[in-house]
């Protein structure tokens, strides 16, 4: 997309000591670990780094041992070179967060974290969309509208259980909002067949496109979600 690093769209490493509520904690460690996956993607390894311990902190935090310890450190470190390799590692930390919050009775938490993570994802895409004007980066933009409705959903089966959900359930309500207008055009249906799989896919080459007004809309909404989040 032509996009180049910018630490500027990150949030601070120093933030990590003013998250001290259970929800902040859990808020900012998704947070930081899309920070974290954009710190590897553009193969800043001293930041990938810091953002590790950031992670690390809030998880200790949290309870959770073992998804960003020095094994995690360790293994990043063997896999500088290779950036699939350190975005799985990543990953399969979240992944072991995940498991770990859901064993102890803690979902509502874990779903904190997802929302954390979506909205740092697309404060960042909407930063990048704003300096290059790409068009798939605005598509993928709207794209969201689809991601968005499944992650209030899922804030929705926790809300009741965890005070924290509440607010940023409201904020995600309100951004939800700007998203209603926005929708794919329909657009002739297209057919390809993989003969040796016998697997037939169906395609109407619809892609959601956003206005530029839509596209400040929503950057304006997501970048005050987010900030209060980090501040």
């Amino acid at each position: 997309a032509g996009a180049k690093y910018n630490a500027a769209y990150l949030n601070p490493i120093e933030n990590v000591s003013k998250y001290t509520s259970v929800t902040s904690k859990a808020l900012n460690l998704g947070t930081y670990g899309s920070d974290l996956s954009f710190t590897s993607m553009f193969d800043q390894t001293q930041e990938s780094m810091y953002y590790l311990r950031c992670a690390n902190k809030l998880a200790s935090g949290l309870g959770i041992s073992g998804a960003f310890n020095e094994s995690t450190t360790s293994r990043l470190e063997s896999n500088l070179q290779n950036r699939d390799s350190l975005l799985n590692i990543i990953s399969d930390s979240y992944w072991t967060t995940d498991a770990y919050l859901k064993d102890n009775g803690q979902p509502g938490v874990s779903a904190l974290i997802v929302a954390g993570g979506w909205i740092e994802g697309l404060y960042i895409g909407t930063q990048i969309a704003k300096t290059t004007q790409n068009k798939e980066v605005i598509t993928r933009i709207g794209e969201q509208k689809l991601s968005l409705e499944n992650l209030i959903g899922l804030l929705e089966s926790y809300k009741a259980d965890n005070a924290g959900i509440v607010a940023i359930l409201n904020s995600l309500t309100e951004l939800n909002a700007l998203y209603t207008n926005v929708s794919a055009p329909n657009k002739s249906t297209e057919a390809s067949t993989d003969k040796k799989n016998n697997v037939t896919t169906l395609d109407n080459g619809s892609t959601f496109e956003l206005t530029p007004e839509q596209l400040k809309a929503i950057s304006d909404k997501v970048s005050d979600i987010r900030n209060k989040i980090i501040q």
